[in-house]
């Protein structure tokens, strides 16, 4: 391929959106360091305007250009040679894959996990220790309190989740919910859940067997709490506010009067198109692009404010994102990252069923971590622009959901 300085001047100068469909020559799919193709990534890269889009075709979809495809605009200029990974063993594209041969690094689909584990109602009895377990099960175990003043218990029957994965959520975050709507899918946790607390520790019997910790309904619904205090800080954002995975269209209507009036520039960066439709309808203002954190379609030190509202756990690589952040934010610029840690939900048989009998093809948006504020807080230290000022993690009392603020140094 070859790109003539006038033509690209002109992509530079356009303020329409953009698709550019390039198509790799033959010495470009031998090597991409020289080339045409190269030279014209890298100044594209260079310049990050939001309205170009990229499309490679003829890349393997498992490579990472392949994603382009799917709105990743990486565009990277820190791509390093390496091998084929095991996956692409016995592929029959092999030897005309210009992907790990040419530096563009193949990499495997990323594994995805759930943030939510069911803990199934198996027995009851009046007497707690009639209900006592072997001690290697009592992690997967636990006592509730009933009306009728019985104990319930319920246990957790998924091999995915590691006894210590279940002890951060369940005993040291206090994580426990009772699904009180037996829906299929949860869609208002102040509404369909009903708070707990422990009220006695898991404890050992006369024959060895260990009573499973004892919980009972606090009543405590902290969930619309802890979304008032993030609107708020919503609502204090002026200036271009970049959403990094397109948040929640009932949390964006905290902006819609600001960005009415004019002191709110909104960029919306989400890979989904169905998505970007709703926000198109919701905010006809909005500028949104295709794209994904890891590679932010925006020139350096230009945003105000970036928010990740309950993305954090779906990026990929969320050190690259922090990395983007400080890039984009002009110096006193700030970000904000809001997700939610793993939470046991107490349910029926019959509920539990119901739910899984959806396919999964049906809840695709699944999470590749579970990350809680002391995961963040952690990452935002190898981003030394970026200032923590405020951390609020999540704990027994409180509900699932964690908000960390930083500020753009310099």
């Amino acid at each position: 391929m070859s790109t003539p300085d006038s033509v690209f001047d002109a992509l530079l100068r356009t303020d329409a959106p953009l698709v550019l469909a390039v198509t790799p020559g033959p010495a470009d799919a031998v090597t991409h360091h020289g080339s045409a193709f190269s030279s014209f990534r890298e100044r594209l890269a260079a310049a990050r305007l939001p309205w170009i889009r990229w499309a490679a075709t003829g890349w393997p979809g498992c490579s990472e250009p392949g994603e382009a495809a799917l709105g990743d605009v990486r565009l990277r200029l820190d791509v390093q040679r390496r091998d084929f990974v095991p996956a692409c063993s016995g592929c029959r594209l092999q030897s005309l894959c210009p992907g790990p041969l040419g530096g563009w690094p193949a990499l495997p689909p990323p594994a995805t996990v759930s943030n939510q584990v069911d803990f199934v109602a198996d027995a009851e009895h009046a007497d707690p220790t009639a209900l006592a377990v072997d001690p290697n099960e009592v992690t997967r175990s636990l006592l509730l309190r009933t009306e009728a003043a019985t104990w319930r218990r319920y246990r957790c029957h998924d091999s995915n989740w590691s006894e210590q994965e279940l002890a951060l959520a369940v005993h040291r975050r206090g994580q426990v919910w009772l699904d009180r709507s037996e829906k299929v899918r949860l869609d208002d946790f102040a509404a369909d859940l009903a708070g707990l607390r422990m009220v006695v520790a898991a404890e050992g019997n006369d024959d060895g067997a260990l009573v499973p910790a004892r919980w009972e309904i606090s009543g405590a619904i902290p969930f619309e709490a802890e979304e008032a205090a993030m609107l708020a800080r919503m609502r204090a954002l002026r200036g271009v506010v970049v959403d990094v995975g397109a948040g929640p269209l009932r949390y964006l209507a905290e902006l819609g009067a600001a960005l009415a009036a004019g002191d709110v520039r909104y960029v919306a960066v989400e890979p989904d198109p169905a998505s970007l439709a709703a926000l198109r309808r919701t905010l006809p203002g909005a500028r949104l692009c295709r794209g994904v954190g890891e590679a932010l379609p925006l020139p350096d030190g230009t945003v105000d404010h970036v928010m990740v509202l309950r993305a954090w756990n779906h990026l990929r690589e969320p050190e690259r994102l922090l990395r983007e952040a400080a890039r984009v934010l002009r110096p006193g610029g700030s970000l904000l990252l809001v997700d939610n840690v793993a939470f046991a939900l107490l349910r029926s048989r019959e509920a539990a069923e119901r739910a899984h009998a959806v396919p999964v093809s049906e809840t695709p948006f699944e999470h590749y971590r579970n990350d809680g504020a002391d995961e963040a807080l952690a990452a935002l230290a190898t981003t030394p622009e970026l200032v923590v000022e405020e951390a609020i993690a999540v704990g027994p009392g409180s509900g699932n959901q964690w908000l960390v603020r930083a500020r753009r140094s310099g």
